[in-house]
């Protein structure tokens, strides 16, 4: 694997010039007479989920176990953050996958004007909430009825949960909808120049302090979903302009370090804050460690998410039906594990304790728990494509006229990988 330096162009190519530099690919699963998805895209895809899915064992994990006192070792020292410096840049990690995916999407969907086929992709979205709600209330069900009595730390899932699971797919479907609607086609007739100036103001109204606070005050969640449409519409720029090409690949990694390293220190300044606060303003309460909450508009995670996108994108890699599998299987691992049943069983673990005792055991042990949280998800989606198979033979059982579909919705086995968080997704997704 690879990241090549770009050729530097002769000269800069016109305002209005609106032809892909990059391959042309499709965000829908792979068909027969579809170009095969793109490995490296699906690798980041991959890579963002694993991002949510350790931001969220860290978030509504070990975060859940800092109001239990003494009993967490350190965590009520103030010497103990130099330990939680992993939190405090983990905590970027999902808001990052997030911005992922939204990229993705908007690099791939843009384009397309009111070609993207809403209706297929809600369809899909809704079978695999309803199916990843199923397996989640019965297994909290099986978990919690365990024969040796031990599964009653198990929080528990119930049908309620279809509308109240996975913030992000909301949030997410509700960017592409817009796109859909009215935004892909206003994007395809900017030139470059006024394509830059809709991004800055746009940048500009979701991080002013004044105009975000007006945006919450209109609707809660109005300024997170402003920061989605940028970064869609970044993701569209990305791929019609092509002009981060320009940018050498160190930039990029030297952009990824620096910001990581902006975020120590910031982490640095806020813990000293709250150290003088708590030492200063005695409340004869434990002293409590707070972590740095990075929301998905921040620009720190839109430098960074394009950043990776734009590594990704240039990463040579042969095409992968392993890498794009388990891309594909990304949505249902957002599904199975941002709730409460899979908090609860990271909750078990006494992360915070085995911080204090070693943070290379900890790591190990906090990838180990995210590796098999992904895993879960895999089987989760094919036992989801396994039954829509099956449920495609039977269709004649079910329907006088198998052959018709409702417009876009009929029963597949395809999947659609967003997130988060990334996720899902995700939002909280991350």
């Amino acid at each position: 694997m690879t990241w090549p330096q770009p050729a530097q162009p002769a000269a800069p190519a016109p305002a209005t010039s609106a032809a892909p530099a990059r391959p042309a690919t499709s965000t829908a699963p792979t068909t027969a007479h579809k170009r095969p998805r793109q490995s490296n895209v699906e690798l980041l895809r991959i890579v963002a989920m694993l991002m949510i899915v350790l931001h969220h064992i860290i978030m509504d994990g070990a975060m859940s176990q800092s109001n239990i006192g003494v009993v967490v070792g350190g965590f009520t020292e103030p010497h103990f953050y130099k330990r939680l410096l992993i939190f405090h840049i983990a905590s970027t990690w999902g808001p990052v996958g997030n911005a992922v995916f939204i990229l993705i999407s908007g690099y791939f969907l843009v384009g397309k004007g009111r070609k993207v086929n809403i209706g297929k992709s809600a369809s899909k979205l809704l079978l695999q909430l309803l199916f990843a709600t199923v397996v989640l209330v019965v297994a909290s069900f099986a978990v919690f009825r365990a024969p040796d009595g031990r599964g009653s730390f198990a929080a528990m899932v119930t049908m309620l949960d279809f509308n109240n699971i996975a913030w992000f797919i909301g949030y997410y479907f509700l960017v592409v909808l817009v796109g859909f609607l009215f935004l892909n086609e206003m994007l395809d007739r900017f030139t470059e120049r006024q394509y830059l100036v809709f991004l800055l103001a746009l940048l500009g109204v979701v991080s002013f302090q004044w105009s975000g606070a007006l945006l919450e005050a209109l609707a809660f969640g109005l300024r997170t979903f402003g920061g989605g449409v940028l970064l869609y519409a970044i993701g569209g720029y990305m791929r019609r302009f092509d002009t981060f090409r320009r940018i050498r690949a160190w930039v990029w990694w030297a952009v990824i370090i620096m910001v990581n390293a902006l975020v120590v220190v910031s982490c640095y300044n806020s813990t000293q804050t709250h150290i003088k606060d708590w030492t200063q303003n005695p409340t004869g309460q434990p002293f409590q460690h707070q972590i740095d909450i990075y929301p998905n508009y921040s620009l720190w995670i839109i430098i960074l998410g394009v950043a990776m996108f734009e590594l990704f994108l240039r990463l040579r890699i042969p095409t992968s039906r392993v890498i794009n599998y388990l891309a594909s299987a990304t949505f249902m691992v957002y599904l199975i594990h941002s709730n409460s049943f899979f908090y609860s069983i990271w909750g078990r673990v006494h992360w915070i304790d085995l911080l204090a005792a070693s943070p290379k055991a900890f790591v190990l042990e906090w990838f180990e728990w995210a590796l098999l949280t992904f895993a879960c998800g895999v089987v989760a989606y094919a036992v989801y494509q396994l039954l829509s198979a099956i449920l495609r033979l039977m269709r004649p059982l079910f329907l006088r006229d198998p052959g018709r579909h409702v417009g876009a919705v009929s029963v597949g086995a395809g999947g659609v990988s967003v997130g988060a968080g990334a996720a899902a997704g995700a939002g909280a997704g991350a």
